[in-house]
């Protein structure tokens, strides 16, 4: 996030849990690969452990979740 004199506002919290989430599909995206490979591959060979990969998806789903309650919140403001 910048700052400066053209950046007074911050964003809201809906706004930055938006944010977030958006950039979190990232290490989601690499996590469905290594379960993926895991099913062709040894798991020493995947670029993320299982376990966390999973914890990743799981935290992936509860991100979205306080997302979209955050976002109704802002709305009926």
């Amino acid at each position: 996030m910048r700052s400066g004199p053209a950046c007074d506002k911050q964003p809201s919290p809906a706004r930055l849990l938006e944010m977030l989430t958006d950039r979190f599909g990232a290490f989601e995206a690499i996590a469905m690969s290594s379960i993926k490979l895991a099913r062709h591959v040894p798991e020493d060979e995947l670029s993320m452990d299982l376990l966390v990969a999973e914890a990743i998806l799981e935290f992936g789903d509860e991100l979205r979740k306080a997302s979209r309650v955050a976002a109704h919140k802002q709305s009926r403001i």
